[in-house]
């Protein structure tokens, strides 16, 4: 990623109060039901079976050290029809990693031919 790219992403994290959301975010990342965030994440869970007739694409980096393969796992259940495109040398940043490749893959998935989906089964 060039400097002036990584400059804008730690531009609003100067000092040890603007990183703090950085750690309290991953250490509310509810792991069990006595944990305060997890009835909160269970709900937002339990909603996304919605989305499931609606158009998908999930561009992954492989290198990912934030989110593991058994993250991608659970959109795929969740979303079995969605188009997956696998990033093996990108990390957590894909769209600074792969901007070239990404922005190809979100143009034919824009411009692709809708699936037959009745308006019912999309919430409408």
């Amino acid at each position: 990623m060039p400097a002036e790219v990584l400059d804008a992403y730690l531009a609003p994290y100067q000092s040890w109060a603007d990183r703090i959301a950085l750690l309290r975010f991953p250490q509310d990342v509810p792991l069990v039901a006595s944990d305060p965030s997890y009835g909160l994440v269970s709900a937002i869970e339990a909603g996304l079976a919605q989305f499931r007739k609606i158009p998908a694409l999930i561009c992954w980096g492989e290198r990912d050290v934030v989110f593991p393969p058994r993250v991608l796992d659970i959109w795929r259940d969740l979303w079995p029809h969605a188009e997956v495109h696998r990033f093996p040398d990108c990390g957590h940043w894909v769209l600074e990693d792969a901007p070239d490749e990404i922005v190809a893959c979100v143009r034919a998935f824009l411009t692709a031919p809708l699936p037959s989906v009745k308006r019912a089964e999309i919430g409408h």
